[in-house]
């Protein structure tokens, strides 16, 4: 590789870094991102908590139930996607409340480059997430590499979905009614699914296409003694095949609002 070549890697990067960097720092000033963040770590400590407080002894059920696993993907899922939905798209709105996401659109940054810095900065709130819950849940996991995958996966759905809904809606409002109906959609299937409700054939096999169905088993396996690699890949696969064309979408749209 030349160095004009490296050069040009080093000067991308330090772009991406630099959009990434400011949001992120946003982000640990914002109240809002600070008190979704705290309201979801109760939210997963509760279940363990909640015997302690009452002084109890915990008895949890066995990792290995069914039961008990389904719940736990179900909540790990429903957490990340909250992030993602509800937080993702203000990286989007601040930038056009404040008019600096034209100012980045016309400064040396190209519209790849702000999207990336973006989903990065999207990913830090996904990745502060997933420590939390595998804080929780450690002991339990098996497959460790699963786990990663799990956090990869929806990290890259979530952002996707969250990128999407900033670069299409301007204010926060706007966005509460296709945010309800995309939450039941992926959060209905997810739960009809890891709870064994009885559903038509057809319905059935429209679930096994959801990506947070997907997600979700892929968290279950990393808990498994016997894992499922065939069907791990698949249902990973299926997450990358979706949010894919929505990073495209919303790079498409970006590009639109700079005419």
């Amino acid at each position: 590789m030349s160095n004009t070549t490296r050069g040009t890697i080093r000067d991308n990067l330090s772009i991406v870094w630099a959009i990434t960097a400011k949001d992120i720092v946003d982000a640990l000033q914002n109240r809002l991102v600070i008190s979704l963040v705290i309201l979801l770590s109760i939210a997963l400590l509760l279940p363990r908590m909640l015997p302690l407080i009452l002084e109890q002894p915990v008895a949890a059920p066995p990792s290995t139930g069914a039961l008990s696993q389904g719940l736990a993907a179900i909540n790990a899922v429903i957490v990340i996607l909250m992030m993602g939905i509800a937080l993702v798209p203000s990286l989007l709105f601040e930038e056009k409340q404040t008019k600096t996401l034209q100012a980045l659109l016309v400064s040396p940054a190209s519209i790849g480059q702000v999207v990336a810095g973006k989903a990065l900065a999207g990913a830090f709130y996904i990745l502060v997430t997933a420590v939390l819950i595998f804080a929780i849940s450690w002991a339990d996991v098996t497959h460790w590499g699963l786990a990663i995958l799990f956090v990869i996966g929806s990290t890259v759905f979530s952002v996707a979905v969250g990128l999407v809904l900033g670069s299409f809606y301007d204010r926060q409002q706007d966005v509460v009614g296709p945010m309800t109906v995309l939450l039941v959609i992926l959060l209905g299937g997810l739960m009809a699914r890891l709870l064994g409700v009885e559903l038509p054939a057809l319905a059935e096999r429209i679930l096994s296409w959801v990506p947070s169905v997907a997600l979700a088993e892929v968290f279950r396996a990393a808990f498994l003694e016997t894992v499922p690699f065939t069907q791990v890949l698949v249902n990973l696969g299926l997450v990358l095949a979706v949010s894919l064309p929505l990073y495209a979408l919303v790079i498409w749209k970006v590009r639109r609002s700079d005419r």
